[in-house]
């Protein structure tokens, strides 16, 4: 992808952040870019291509598993919650506020839910056929663990928008951890 692009998806962020969808305007786009209206319609033709792209940078490519994912327990987990810091991270030099993230998320979700359920799916399949066989069926079946560790993944995401991402990486860490201990077979 160009840098023109990018800075273009870059400046919608923020503006359909600030603004919304429907109250930002081509015009704020094309402003807020400081690009001409011509270097800027060469990327995008209208407001809606651009917000898909706008969406499909900044969210659907975080989502989007591996051809192949490692069958292996702890690093099948360490993969997604690397991806979900990396996302933080990235997300963080372009917009300082993590809070907005979240917030553009929510207003975005309706039209990305089937890939994220998609996601979660197969996500959630996979931890499924990991945990089983390591869980203390007594204590937790894998099915409610898998769920319990998408939570934990998006709980710790969500903390780093209070506590800030310094350590981001450890706290993924010590909660999967933690949790694993509480649950997995001796």
């Amino acid at each position: 992808m160009t840098d023109s692009k990018i800075h273009i998806l870059t400046c919608a962020l923020k503006l359909f952040l600030e603004k919304g969808y429907d109250r930002a305007t081509m015009m704020d786009l094309v402003r807020a870019t400081g690009l001409s209206k011509g270097a800027f319609y060469h990327y995008f033709k209208n407001k809606e291509e651009l917000y898909q792209a706008t969406i499909e940078h900044y969210f659907l490519r975080f989502f989007q598993t591996e051809a192949n994912l490692p069958e292996d327990l702890d690093a099948f987990l360490e993969m997604l919650w690397q991806s979900y810091v990396n996302m933080l991270l990235e997300l963080q030099k372009e917009i300082p506020d993590l809070s907005a993230y979240y917030r553009f998320l929510f207003a975005v979700l309706p039209r990305i839910r089937p890939e994220l359920v998609a996601y979660h799916q197969q996500v959630r399949e996979v931890l499924i056929q990991n945990l089983t066989g390591q869980v203390r069926p007594s204590a937790i079946s894998p099915e409610q663990a898998a769920d319990h560790i998408l939570a934990l993944i998006e709980g710790t995401g969500m903390l780093a928008v209070v506590r800030g991402t310094a350590g981001l990486e450890e706290q993924f860490k010590a909660s999967l951890n933690s949790y694993l201990a509480l649950i997995r077979s001796k």
